[in-house]
């Protein structure tokens, strides 16, 4: 990996020119609605700007997974009028996948929803399971009860099925939270009462191989999201960090993470997501239970709070959590309305496309749920 002003490229990588958002810059930041009911949270976004999350029915008592796209909304559905869902991620392709309950709205059945819906659960014979990921190729990570103990690292795919795959061999448990279109896994793995540890994983010739990300001795590592350069982000903790863990990128399982910090007067940080040209979202939290979160976008190694670009007039009080973003710079997320209200939104357009000034194009691509 290279350093090159503030941004991690692979060798011969586009080279991310440095930005810097004036203060009074603002971005247009779009309100994902719900299903009649009152809130919604944001949770995945593809290059189409396709948003997927969750978002309550009339009268709050059950909530959907949905689909969101140029201000309307549909409902993907669950396994049964009385259960809840959820869609955690979305391909460029429009497949999408997460999780449903089942009748009586109990357990967690993982599922995918494309030209139909697919109860992923059933298909592999598991006693309960979500899906977090899928990439372009339709290959679905998430974790599940594929045997007996705690659930593990799943993969999936409509032409092969499922098996447990991804969590590091030994450990008690794990889940596999991101794919990208090289098949690259990440997520983490688990002893019971130890602290996670961040993995990787890929298809190999003997099936799937595992490994660490990050050296040992660090009190809590996941990875939760991964390009297709291989670059990994996440959070970690050790010696670096005065108090509990942060943001960082993963490089290796021979270096230590590179930190990315926190916003100021906030004690903890996470990074959810990565695009190709090296931007990372997150969200950033106190040590305080009372003091709400902050999501921020790190650009060209300086962390933006996406609070401060809030334009005047806006629906939002409070921009919460960063979940995804895509090629384009659109982020997604939840935030606070000003009427006290969860809500999805989408900021478009928080860095530069692909093919501006913003970039310097010499090549090849600049190199995100997760407890157990």
């Amino acid at each position: 990996m290279l350093r090159v002003d503030g941004a991690v490229c692979a060798a011969g990588a586009l080279l991310v020119a440095a930005v810097a958002f004036p203060a009074s810059a603002q971005f247009a930041i779009s309100r994902v609605g719900t299903l009649g009911g009152s809130e919604s949270v944001g949770l995945a976004i593809n290059d189409r700007g396709q948003v997927v999350g969750q978002a309550s029915l009339l009268g709050d008592g059950l909530a959907h997974a949905y689909i969101w796209e140029a201000g309307v909304i549909t409902d993907l559905g669950s396994l049964a009028p009385d259960a809840s869902s959820k869609a955690w991620g979305i391909n460029n392709s429009g497949e999408i996948v997460g999780e449903s309950q089942i009748a009586g709205g109990v357990g967690a059945h993982a599922m995918y929803w494309g030209e139909t819906m697919i109860d992923i659960n059933e298909d592999m014979g598991a006693l309960g399971s979500l899906a977090w990921d899928i990439n372009d190729n339709g290959v679905v990570v998430g974790q599940g009860s594929l045997g007996p103990g705690f659930s593990k690292g799943f993969v999936w795919s409509r032409a092969n099925g499922g098996e447990a795959a991804g969590t590091l061999p030994g450990y008690m448990g794990g889940a596999n939270i991101a794919i990208n279109n090289r098949n690259d896994v990440v997520g983490h793995s688990f002893f019971f009462g130890d602290p996670s540890v961040a993995n990787r994983a890929a298809p190999g010739d003997r099936g799937w191989d595992s490994y660490e990300i990050g050296p040992s001795g660090y009190n809590q590592s996941i990875a939760l999201d991964i390009n297709d350069a291989g670059v990994a982000v996440g959070l970690s903790g050790g010696r670096e960090i005065e108090w509990g863990w942060q943001a960082c990128i993963f490089t290796d399982d021979r270096e230590a993470p590179q930190f990315l910090g926190t916003l100021a007067g906030f004690a903890e940080s996470e990074a959810n997501a990565i695009n190709e040209w090296g931007m990372v979202v997150g969200f950033a939290y106190s040590q305080d239970p009372l003091e709400l979160p902050h999501a921020w976008a790190w650009v060209d190694g300086k962390m933006y709070d996406l609070n401060d670009f809030i334009p005047a007039g806006s629906e939002f009080s409070l921009l919460l959590n960063a979940t995804g973003v895509n090629e384009f710079g659109d982020i997604v997320g939840t935030g606070v309305t000003e009427d006290g209200l969860s809500a999805g939104f989408v900021i478009h357009g928080f860095v530069p496309a692909p093919g501006t000034l913003a970039l310097l194009g010499v090549g090849g691509l600049v190199a995100t749920r997760r407890r157990r």
